[in-house]
């Protein structure tokens, strides 16, 4: 089976994790694993918990260590806080990003 790129906006990105986060039964580390898939989210969550607002006394580096240190209700604000920056700054002709590939055939 060939590789299939689904192209979807960061919104939308941003809604499918905010879904996730909402799963009890979905631990931190997958959702860094599923995080780490978006470099711009990656780039805010990261942004955002070494900012001032947390006073840490150590650069974090990990979306894992971000995700224990944000919290998941902080995280979903932050989440949210992407998705409309991105819907304003491009309307409703968002860029698409590739998804994580869905099935790939490893046998080639």
């Amino acid at each position: 089976m060939k590789e299939q790129n689904v192209k979807i906006s960061l919104s939308e990105v941003c809604q499918t994790l905010i879904t996730d986060l909402q799963s009890p039964h979905l631990e931190n580390r997958e959702i860094a694993i599923k995080i780490e898939q978006h470099p711009l989210i990656v780039d805010e969550v990261i942004r955002s918990v070494n900012s001032v607002r947390y006073s840490l006394s150590f650069e974090i580096r990990s979306i894992a260590h971000a995700i224990s240190i944000l919290g998941r209700t902080r995280l979903v604000s932050l989440l949210h806080e992407v998705s409309r920056t991105d819907a304003e700054h491009v309307g409703p002709k968002a860029p698409k990003f590739a998804s994580t590939p869905q099935k790939a055939d490893r046998s080639t």
